[in-house]
């Protein structure tokens, strides 16, 4: 670790075992002084030191300050749904990677007649079919699998790395990857820990979400693509007669296996959504599935894979996905962002009630628009630069603390609405390649500057902000 790190784990450790010797701040008890101890150290470590190893010093730090048993800290983290639920996912994923059944699709879409009627229509066919395909998989797989078809595809076409027209393609495919990871939680962790985090003030289901979510992305796509026309003047003429089928010079016929595992996946999506149907036509079959939480689908996924065999084979290799397929590095923080948000809203900590004390005057003439509004902008600031998670859990514990507490008058406010609305923007981390995985890939293939990825992909990721508290939190109140 650097300097700067083993200063600020000192201090960070002091500040989740040692918080006893701090007092409590005025009207604050001493267990939630404890509590809000543990969180600042716990997000200081997580923003600057790593994403895994600190949340289990944040776990075990509940348990010596007496805030919780360690048996229930540990299921409130680790024994969550949500961290089982990356966990699968990730398995699921890999497995159905490991195919190719999802570079098939993206490049069967853009092959299509219609996309070469014109470079604009193709760019635009392109992109939307990033979103398509990326708002069912992980962000990450997502980002290697079309940066590298951008990459062959600019190369195909003679554009070198540093060309201006090769850095506007390649940083919009970062940009519609990001997005593409926030308007559904099918497979997507931010969305479903969005969700989560709000559950004790009301449910958001998968339909309800995933309507709002490919409403807004289409309508920020064009925005994109309009301002890569007008405002950028980017000239996409070399596009003219390009013919995606030279991109298919490595496939082979459709096998059992990639049918089965098509078929697994669709299967886990249907599961995802049907309860969302019947919750007017059948509320007692909507209710038991809903008890079941949205980590069910990915769990029943996974034993049919290790169940069914295609030429001798199960289609997953349970210890080898255990192995190479779960995303801890996802995994750890949502422990830790689970067992925050319990803490925050513990009734013998009263962090909610100190907080309202100190601001019901502040937030007196606030409006829930306004709040929604003010809360995204935070958010996608802080994901811009820290992790995705840690970004919704930091807004999130402002707006449920705030909500809990009474400072902030509810009553007008939507609050799926505001889920959804954080789920998207926590996911539009385009600024820096300390912000996501995906922004670490582009930075560092070299087609975007970082000047480039920092201003332009700040402005979009705000636009985004904008688009979501406004359009998408109204529609999502309009459609309810």
């Amino acid at each position: 670790m650097k300097k700067y790190q083993w200063v600020i784990t000192i201090v960070s450790i002091f500040l989740m075992y040692g918080n006893k010797l701090i007092p409590p701040f005025p009207g604050l008890s001493s267990t939630g002084m404890s509590i809000l101890c543990i969180f600042a150290g716990t997000m200081m470590m997580l923003l600057f030191v790593s994403l895994t190893w600190p949340v289990v010093l944040s776990v075990l730090s509940y348990a010596v300050c007496g805030v919780y048993a360690l048996p229930t800290a540990i299921s409130m983290s680790f024994g969550h749904h949500i961290f089982w639920f990356v966990a699968f996912s990730g398995m699921i994923m890999s497995s159905l990677n490991r195919e190719g059944m999802l570079r098939r699709l993206a490049i069967w879409m853009i092959s299509r007649p219609f996309a070469r009627k014109s470079p604009w229509v193709f760019l635009t066919t392109y992109f939307f079919v990033i979103m398509l395909v990326g708002s069912i998989m992980d962000v990450t797989a997502a980002t290697i699998l079309f940066s590298g078809l951008t990459a062959e595809m600019l190369y195909s076409l003679d554009v070198k790395k540093g060309d201006r027209f090769g850095e506007i393609i390649m940083l919009g495919v970062h940009v519609i990857c990001g997005l593409s990871y926030g308007i559904t939680p099918i497979c997507h962790s931010v969305p479903i820990l969005a969700m989560s985090l709000f559950s004790d003030f009301t449910s958001t289901n998968f339909l309800h979400y995933c309507i709002v979510g490919y409403v807004c992305g289409t309508l920020i796509l064009i925005a994109y693509i309009l301002s890569f026309k007008f405002i950028l003047k980017l000239d996409i003429s070399i596009l003219a007669g390009f013919d995606a089928r030279s991109l298919e010079h490595d496939f082979k016929p459709l096998s059992k296996r990639d049918k089965s595992c098509a078929f697994v996946y669709g299967f886990i999506i249907v599961l995802w959504i049907l309860p969302s149907l019947l919750q007017n036509l059948a509320p007692a079959v909507y209710t038991f599935f809903d008890s079941l939480t949205s980590t069910m689908p990915m769990l029943l996924g996974v034993i049919i894979m290790c169940l069914w065999h295609v030429d001798g084979k199960p289609l997953m290799d349970f210890g080898k996905e255990l192995n190479e397929g779960v995303p801890w590095v996802a995994c750890f923080p949502m422990a830790a962002a689970m067992m925050i948000a319990v803490a925050m809203n513990n009734e013998e900590g009263g962090i909610p009630a100190w907080i309202a004390g100190g601001t019901t005057d502040l937030l007196s003439n606030v409006t829930p628009f306004m709040f929604v509004f003010f809360i995204c902008i935070f958010c996608t600031v802080i994901t811009n630069f820290a992790s995705d998670t840690v970004a919704l859990v930091l807004a999130s514990s402002v707006a449920t603390t705030l909500m809990a507490g009474g400072a902030l008058d509810i009553s007008g406010l939507y609050i799926p609405g505001l889920a959804i609305a954080l789920g998207v923007v926590a996911s539009c981390a385009y600024a820096t390649p300390a912000g996501s995985t995906y922004g670490a890939l582009i930075s560092g293939q070299g087609w975007v500057s970082r000047k480039c990825q920092f201003i332009d992909g700040m402005l979009y990721a705000m636009f985004n902000a904008v688009v979501c508290a406004t359009l998408g939190y109204f529609l999502a109140m309009a459609i309810a």
